[in-house]
């Protein structure tokens, strides 16, 4: 992942950042390639949502991380602060999280197992968890964003 740059500070918003994974996945999907490796599967690892994190000392936030623990995009190796990242903290209920996470999870909307760049059925079905998870931001769940 570190030879990958870092696109986390590029992105104003979680809003944003769910618009370019979207488009990303969107594309390897009509592309119609399939089982993804190398440099393309650790782009997705960091650009793709992983799991809604609780922030404990913002109690009602969350943050979208990406499969490293990091805010979407990001790359670093050291361990990130989530509460300096605000632009990738939203506000989900439980019921709202439920929605977009992989049936049977708690807070990630896929796993090992069914990991987008896997199988094209596993993206196409975690595309749309992730079209929800925009949908649910855009109308109001986003905390923070950058101007």
């Amino acid at each position: 992942m570190s030879d990958l740059p870092d696109l986390s500070d590029r992105y104003s918003s979680t809003l944003e950042a769910l618009d370019f994974a979207i488009g990303s996945l969107w594309t390897t999907i009509e592309a119609g390639t399939w089982r993804i490796g190398g440099a393309r599967a650790l782009e997705m690892r960091r650009d793709l949502p992983y799991s809604i994190l609780d922030m404990p000392a913002l109690p009602g936030v969350q943050i979208v991380v990406n499969r490293e623990h990091k805010p979407l995009g990001g790359t670093a190796a050291e361990r990130v602060p989530y509460q300096e990242w605000p632009m990738g903290h939203v506000r989900l209920s439980r019921a709202q999280i439920a929605e977009v996470v992989e049936p049977g999870r708690a807070t990630e909307l896929f796993s090992d197992r069914t990991a987008p760049w896997g199988k094209k059925a596993d993206a196409e079905k975690y595309l749309a968890r992730l079209e929800r998870l925009r949908d649910l931001v855009s109308h109001g769940a986003m905390t923070h964003a950058r101007p």
